[in-house]
């Protein structure tokens, strides 16, 4: 992903990734075994705040 993806504020953003964490889940679970592997494997450092709290409801 380039940085701008990283960027993205709007709600359409949010929708997606929360989208895609659901189906990654069924694919991947894996990546969700504990919050430190989701949070490498999904980039969280690399997002801003919007995004890092959206990970974080998501996973909670």
């Amino acid at each position: 992903m380039n940085h701008d993806y990283y960027d993205q504020t709007s709600q359409e953003a949010q929708d997606k990734i929360v989208k895609n964490l659901e189906e990654y889940k069924k694919s991947n679970p894996e990546y969700f075994t504990d919050y430190e592997s989701f949070k490498k494997n999904f980039s969280y450092d690399a997002r801003n705040d919007a995004q890092k709290n959206t990970l974080d409801q998501w996973f909670n």
